[in-house]
């Protein structure tokens, strides 16, 4: 979760980064993480599960342009 997580940190904290670098990052946990991460940690107030997906906070966001580099490697089976 490190690369939603630093999606989430730097989108809502423009002033602090300059450019968000992140390595196949999982940019909607909340399709496939809502009994597993989000309802553990954040209870059932599903409105809350936005605030922590990546997906959803790009949405939401309207603050200055913000170079973003995103690497979603690609694996060759051999």
């Amino acid at each position: 979760m490190g690369g939603n997580g630093a999606l989430v940190i730097g989108l809502r904290n423009p002033e602090l980064f300059q450019s968000i670098s992140v390595l196949a990052p999982s940019c909607n946990p909340t399709s496939w993480g809502r009994e597993a991460i989000f309802k553990r940690f954040l209870g059932d107030n599903e409105e809350l599960y936005e605030d922590y997906d990546a997906s959803y906070v790009i949405k939401k966001y309207n603050g200055p342009f913000r170079d973003i580099l995103l690497d979603q490697v690609s694996v060759t089976n051999y």
